[in-house]
This record gives C-alpha cells, structure tokens and sequence, in this order.
C-alpha cells in the first residue's frame, strides 16, 4: 500500500484492506508523510516493492499514485500497480508542499496498470484521469462521483474498489487480495 499526503487513517479504505486481505500486505515508509520530498518517495516506493519481491501488486492513493506511476516506467520490478485517485500535478489544488512531484515526468509504466478514478475528485478532472491512464498506458475505470476516494468519502472498506482490484489482480497472475 501507497497512501498519499499524511498516510491513510484507520477508517481509509487502504488501511482497512490491509487488515481485511488474506495476503501479507504493508505499507511503504518515506520520511516525509506530511510535507513529502519526490526523492524521499520514490526511494521508499523502490525500498517497499524490493522488500515486498517481484509478485507483488502495488497499490497507491492520491500522492502515492504520482511516486508509483514514475518508478514503474522506471525499473519497478513488481507484478502491476493499481493507481486511485491520481492527483493533476499541475492543479489549482495540488497541495505546494509536495516538493518536486511537479517535476516528474510522466510516462509509460513497464508492467500492467489500473488507474481508478471519481467523476468528482476534486484533486483530479476525469479528463486529466483519462490523459494520465493513458500517458501511463494504464486501464482506466471511473467509479462515478464519489469524492478523492478516500477517507474523508466515507467509503469504508470501499466494496467497489476492492472487486476492481480483485479482478485486475486476477487478471494479470498477481496473488489475490483477500
């Protein structure tokens, strides 16, 4: 798991997942939760996927979408990733202690990708969402209006995205979630 800004707290649906999934599941560790450095992410991202070996199926919220979707068109050596809510970098709202996310490029991930997305992800415009699963090459389902699918949308244990990720886990020979 790759929250965004400030972690996932107890009630996101990344870390009800992790209680919930049948699979050994963890979460990466930068230094900088709340005013995050790309180097420090990207680095922690490497860090947590090596750790984890290459079956693993990495997926990211918000922030953690950008540091995810950059080292898997890199050398991210895991089975696919699964990108929710990617923020729009260049936003009116994208948060400016996000030291040097801007500046990543963006580009095509090397191994199967998902990007889940909201019709009203305040952080993200569907068109943005659709540009970036394809500059990413990635799969793109909008789930409709539901917020910056996160914890402040209520979604709880986010039944939806769950089956999303299930299925593409299944989909490409990932070990399955729950």
């Amino acid at each position: 798991m790759v929250p965004g800004i400030g972690d996932s707290g107890p009630g996101h649906w990344q870390s009800l997942w992790e209680q919930k999934s049948a699979v050994r599941c963890s979460r990466f560790s930068p230094a900088s939760w709340d005013e995050p450095r790309a180097d420090d992410w990207l680095q922690a991202v490497s860090r947590a996927v090596e750790d984890a070996g290459p079956d693993v199926l990495v997926v990211a919220h918000s922030l953690g979408c950008v540091a995810v979707a950059h080292q898997a068109g890199e050398d991210l050596a895991c089975r696919g990733v699964v990108l929710v809510a990617p923020p729009d970098v260049h936003g009116p709202l994208f948060p400016e202690a996000a030291v040097g996310f801007t500046d990543l490029a963006v580009r095509p991930v090397r191994v199967p990708a998902l990007v889940i997305s909201s019709s009203d992800d305040p952080y993200c415009t569907p068109a943005v969402a659709r540009r970036l699963a394809r500059q990413w090459h990635a799969e793109q389902v909008d789930v409709g209006p539901a917020g910056h699918l996160n914890e402040g949308a209520r979604l709880g244990r986010w039944q939806v995205g769950w089956d999303l990720v299930h299925e593409f886990a299944h989909r490409i020979g990932a070990p399955a979630i729950g």
